[in-house]
C-alpha cells in the first residue's frame, strides 16, 4: 500500500469517524480532518472532483467550527452574566398605569410581559404584591396553554415597560443572555410562588386545592 491509498483509508476513516461523534464540534474537527486527507489523496492521485469538493467543504467546516465556539463561548458569558434592562429598552413601551386597574385577568391569553418601574401590582389568587424592578407575566407566556395563572390588579398609579410575544420569542432564540435571565426568572418565581401556596392559611378554602396542583 503506498501513501496515496493510504491517504485514502485515512480520509475515509475519519469520514466513519464523523458518523460516531454525538456533539456538533468534535464532529467538525473530525470533518475538517478528513477534509484535508482527501485533498491530499485527491492530489496525489490527480483525483480532481474529490479534490475541488474537499476544498469546497474545508472552508465551510472551518466556519462552521468557529460560530459554534463563538455561540459557546456567549452562552458562558450569558450564564455568568447579569442581564441589563438598558439593553431591552428599545424592545420595550412604556405604559402608565392607574390604581385599581386590571393589567390581565386569570386564565386569559397571555400576550405581553412586563417590568414594573413604579407603583404596585397585586397577584390576587397567590395574595402577593409586587414592585418596582420586577418582571410580571413571563411564566404564563412559556406555558403550554400560555394562560395567566392570576389576575393581576394596580394597588397603585405606576408605569411599566411592556414587550409583546413576538418580541420576547426573538429575543429568547437570538439572545442567549437574554434566555438565560428568562429561564433562570421563571424558575425562581415558580419556587417563589410554590412557597408562597405552602404559606398559606389551611383554613383559606383554595388552600389545599392549590396545594394538591402545585404537588401535581
Amino acid at each position: 500500500m503506498d501513501v496515496a491509498e493510504g491517504l485514502g483509508y485515512l480520509a475515509s476513516g475519519l469520514v466513519v469517524g464523523t458518523f460516531c461523534m454525538k456533539t456538533m464540534q468534535p464532529l467538525r474537527i473530525v470533518a475538517i480532518g478528513s477534509n484535508f486527507a482527501f485533498i491530499a489523496y485527491g492530489l496525489a492521485e490527480g483525483l480532481m472532483p474529490i479534490l475541488i469538493l474537499h476544498t469546497i467543504l474545508l472552508p465551510l467546516n472551518v466556519l462552521r467550527l468557529v460560530q459554534m465556539q463563538r455561540l459557546l463561548r456567549r452562552m458562558q458569558e450569558a450564564a455568568q452574566g447579569d442581564l441589563t434592562l438598558e439593553g431591552l429598552l428599545p424592545f420595550m413601551t412604556r405604559r402608565k398605569v392607574a390604581c385599581g386597574e386590571v393589567l390581565f385577568c386569570k386564565d386569559e391569553e397571555a400576550r405581553e410581559i412586563f417590568y414594573v418601574l413604579t407603583g404596585e401590582i397585586r397577584l390576587h389568587e397567590i395574595g402577593r404584591t409586587i414592585g418596582a424592578g420586577t418582571v410580571l407575566g413571563e411564566i404564563s407566556m412559556f406555558a403550554p396553554d400560555r394562560r395567566r395563572t392570576a389576575t393581576a390588579v394596580c394597588a397603585s398609579d405606576g408605569e411599566l415597560l411592556a414587550m409583546t410575544e413576538d418580541q420576547v420569542r426573538r429575543l429568547y432564540f437570538q439572545n442567549p443572555k437574554f434566555g438565560f435571565h428568562l429561564v433562570q426568572l421563571i424558575t425562581a418565581r415558580l419556587l417563589e410562588n410554590c412557597a408562597s401556596v405552602e404559606a398559606l392559611p389551611s383554613r383559606w378554602p383554595g388552600a389545599e386545592r392549590l396545594r394538591v396542583r402545585e404537588s401535581a
